[in-house]
């Protein structure tokens, strides 16, 4: 007979299939939602990169307004050349295969993170579905279903480059594609050299060099207009003080912060965010904390850039999965308090005072701020690996 400890494994295995089939069901019922919106209306940042790339096929270039459009397209050349083939393709299409795509990147995100927790807690059957189920359901991953964005494939390949090809030999090739796609993942190069990756991090800037390299041979005009123009003045019209915007930048803006006095602050808090948080970041990498020293690093990049919408924020959820304390029933709450925050955010909080006003419209840049600065953690091991 078997001893009573085998026993009980063998009962607890049983629940294992069935509870993972009804966590992809719950999944599947998130994600539908998505679907349907492509078949009703363009999606919005989506229908900004196919104007703008069928613009480009028609020789009028990438940037500028247009048509009836609020923005342009505000990405390198580079990232108007991976686009290109939304051109060919009907925009219903093109939407529902995005759309797909995008759940496709949240089960593959949640699928690395399962894999990589630093505290068990449970078996992969089910916590992949279960961490899927919480990706799709929060906030950053509902705004990249609603605008069709491209931000969840960059965090996809940072995550994979980081935790998935750590130590491969083509680690750093994804970080300087996403970089070379949208700039903020380049603080992910410093990052991979911090952390005793330098061949990753040589890579990387290596791939983004030459990404930018094709996007000046493919399209010359257009590169001179972003790197000289673009650049410098993408934000101008875009209402970067609205709540969606969580950067440092924006919250000096909604405090009244304005011309040089702006600029000033701006820098002097997102050097020190940088300095500090990578720092931290160092440190958990060495003490064995990858998923919390990447959070880290992502929620600094929320920070200090400039524009920071809902879609770009799913590295502080990640965060809710790198913690890892001395102590299990403060793991639990400081991960339940990210989630919950992440999912619901604070609902009538702007009814308990200034403070409450204030966390309203911030909550989230406060987040990523005590992620990024103060969050506590422990090493699960004191060397570096590789």
């Amino acid at each position: 007979m078997l001893d009573n400890p085998e026993l009980a494994r063998l009962r607890a295995d049983r629940w294992i299939l069935p509870t993972g089939v009804a966590l992809w069901v719950i999944a599947l019922a998130v994600a539908i939602q998505g679907f349907v919106r492509p078949l009703r209306q363009p999606l919005a940042d989506l229908h900004v990169y196919t104007t703008a790339v069928s613009s480009f096929v028609h020789g009028t270039g990438l940037y500028g307004l247009h048509g009836s459009l609020r923005s342009g397209f505000t990405y390198p050349p580079f990232a108007g050349l991976v686009l290109l083939p939304l051109a060919a393709v009907p925009e219903t299409t093109s939407g529902v295969a995005w759309t797909a795509l995008t759940v496709l990147a949240a089960a593959g995100i949640a699928l690395m993170v399962a894999r990589a927790l630093p505290r068990r807690v449970g078996p992969v059957a089910v916590s992949w579905p279960a961490l899927t189920v919480l990706a799709l359901a929060s906030k950053p991953l509902q705004s990249n279903l609603r605008f069709g964005q491209v931000s969840i494939f960059l965090t996809l390949a940072v995550v994979a480059d980081v935790v998935a090809l750590d130590g491969h030999r083509w680690q750093g090739v994804l970080t300087g594609l996403a970089a070379a796609i949208k700039l903020t993942p380049l603080l992910f190069v410093p990052y991979l050299w911090l952390i005793g990756r330098r061949r990753a991090a040589a890579l990387a800037a290596l791939v983004f060099g030459g990404a930018c390299l094709i996007g000046f041979a493919v399209a010359p005009h257009d590169s001179a207009a972003f790197w000289g123009n673009y650049l410098w003045h993408e934000s101008y019209g875009l209402p970067l003080a609205e709540g969606g915007n969580q950067s440092i930048y924006a919250v000096l803006l909604r405090a009244g912060a304005q011309g040089a006095t702006l600029g000033v602050l701006w820098v002097c808090l997102g050097a020190a965010v940088v300095a500090l948080g990578l720092w931290r970041a160092r440190a958990a990498w060495v003490g064995g904390q990858r998923l919390f020293s990447l959070a880290v690093v992502g929620c600094v990049s929320i920070l200090v850039s400039p524009i920071s919408w809902t879609h770009h924020q799913l590295w502080i959820l990640l965060a809710a999965a790198g913690v890892f304390t001395a102590n299990a029933s403060v793991d639990f709450a400081l991960a339940a308090l990210i989630i919950a925050l992440m999912l619901l955010g604070l609902p009538g909080i702007q009814d308990v005072g200034a403070v409450g006003r204030w966390l309203a419209v911030n909550h989230r840049a406060a987040l990523a701020a005590v992620v990024a600065c103060a969050l506590p953690f422990v090493a699960v091991r004191r060397r570096l690996s590789g």
